[in-house]
């Protein structure tokens, strides 16, 4: 082929795309493989990039393709003039009809239809990691810049590249039916069950396991027991165990707002049954000393792992999170809290939070184990007389109910009952939760499954007994009260 005098790179994205172009205009059935993977701007070449977008606009309007249809539909829409590559080729009259006749006389083999499209979307790569290289060195040589934000950026942008994998392959639906059926009865078998259980079961039955790969937010406004619930989430899962392994699960917990010492204070409270008012006084009977001294011994046996630091980026989340995957796999991570991540970035927040919640969904996938990110509710909640949280209570939502499978919302209507009570007084007092705000030791909790993707939606019901910062089934809530009772 008669190519003018331009570079190996250059030379090798021309022969790719004339092979898989003239192929796809010439045989439909291959477009037709390639329509749903293939962007126009995967193509280096503007001639290019214009032909596959007509062809594929050609083949929405006629549901079908044929090669005087589609020149004629070039001639008519007047594209037929942008079609010019005599910049790259040296032929007769490389551009327009003839262009298009060159490719179909020197169009590939439908059998490499997917190599085509893999060396077209490697080049395309290519070229998106060249610019931000580029875009990166302008700024170091021009701009005053932070070097951990420019870091971060970086690091946020390359997840956010299209580099998604290429698989042109089909399979029956017989084959897919197949190894479905395979797997169900090798989890029957074996009782290995979906995904990972939350320990609640009137949760469970909404979300049917948290799978790998699942991006999931815990939303509600401040003083609703966010953070009490999480940990609970983690003890829960810290004391199972892999079916498959029968090891104990691995909990990687992430918090940008308390301490270890903080969250070790409610993690022992949650799994001791001693107050925290206890456990921060010091105040323990002999009884208490030797529970807490148990306690400590049993969560020996857990892997669950704590990062503290109020300061984290999404660059550094990711960063520990794949470091503590090439020693540990996580079973689970559990991020408190999404709006106290850094981006890294000078862009509008809303902006920021998206790339940071893309990022997660992202991590999630690469690293093969659910992500819950804790979330703020906005004040939104607050000035409605049903305080109920919708998904556009979400603070900085768009991005983050999008890229998430699972939203839950945590709403205890007794908490702003005595709220209200206490406000009577004065009319035009805003009511809002108050973090640390003193509750009765019971409380219906109402979790709200307002997403899922992949199961249904609906509310449990929970007991919260904020005393031991312990979320538990309202059975188990009941048993605790008569106990308690006959303690008196």
């Amino acid at each position: 082929m008669a190519q003018k005098d331009i570079s190996v790179q250059i030379k090798a994205s021309l022969n790719n795309e004339i092979s898989l172009l003239g192929l796809i205009i010439a045989d439909n059935s291959a477009y037709l493989k390639v329509a749903e993977i293939v962007k126009p701007e995967m193509f280096y070449f503007t001639a290019n990039q214009v032909l596959f977008r007509e062809l594929k606009q050609y083949n929405l309007d006629n549901l079908g393709s044929d090669i005087v249809g589609f020149l004629n539909f070039l001639v008519n829409k007047k594209k037929i003039e942008e079609i010019d590559m005599s910049k790259y080729l040296d032929i007769n009259e490389p551009y327009g009809t003839n262009y298009i006749n060159f490719l179909i006389q020197n169009r590939g083999f439908e059998k490499e239809v997917s190599s085509y499209v893999k060396n077209l979307v490697d080049s395309y790569k290519t070229r998106l990691l060249y610019a931000l290289s580029q875009k990166t060195q302008n700024v170091i040589n021009n701009e005053e810049f932070n070097i951990d934000d420019l870091i971060t950026k970086v690091q946020v942008d390359l997840m956010n590249l299209d580099l998604s994998e290429i698989n042109v392959n089909f399979q029956h639906v017989s084959d897919v039916a197949s190894e479905l059926v395979s797997d169900i009865l090798n989890r029957s078998d074996n009782d290995v069950g979906v995904g990972l259980q939350t320990g609640f079961p009137e949760l469970d039955n909404y979300l049917v396991g948290l799978n790998p790969g699942y991006f999931v937010i815990l939303a509600a406004r401040p003083a609703m027991g966010k953070t009490a619930f999480a940990l609970n989430l983690a003890v829960n899962m810290a004391k199972s165990k892999n079916k498959k392994t029968q090891k104990n699960l691995n909990v990687l917990l992430f918090s940008l707002e308390m301490s270890k010492a903080q969250l070790m204070q409610r993690l022992l409270a949650i799994e001791s049954t001693i107050s925290i008012r206890s456990l921060k006084t010091g105040d323990l009977s002999k009884d208490q000393l030797g529970l807490l001294s148990f306690t400590v011994q049993a969560m020996q046996k857990w892997n669950m792992f704590l990062c503290e630091k109020s300061s984290l980026t999404i660059s550094d989340i990711i960063t520990i999170s794949k470091r503590f995957a090439g020693k540990t796999k996580p079973d689970i991570i559990i991020i408190d809290y999404l709006q106290l991540i850094n981006g890294g970035s000078a862009e509008s927040r809303h902006l920021e939070v998206g790339r940071i919640s893309r990022s997660l969904k992202i991590l999630a996938g690469e690293l093969g184990c659910p992500i819950i990110a804790l979330s703020q509710l906005n004040r939104n909640v607050e000035k409605r007389e049903d305080k109920t949280p919708i998904l556009a209570d979400i603070n900085e939502s768009g991005s983050i109910e999008q890229d998430a499978d699972i939203v839950l919302f945590l709403y205890r209507k007794d908490y702003y009952t005595s709220r209200k009570k206490k406000d009577k007084e004065n009319e035009n007092t805003e009511i809002r939760p108050i973090e640390g705000d003193s509750m009765d030791n019971f409380s219906i909790t109402d979790v709200i499954v307002a997403k899922n993707r992949h199961g249904s939606t609906g509310v449990a019901q929970l007991t919260f007994m904020p005393t031991y910062n312990m979320f538990v089934s309202n059975t188990k809530a009941d048993i605790h009260l008569k106990n308690q009772k006959k303690g008196e």
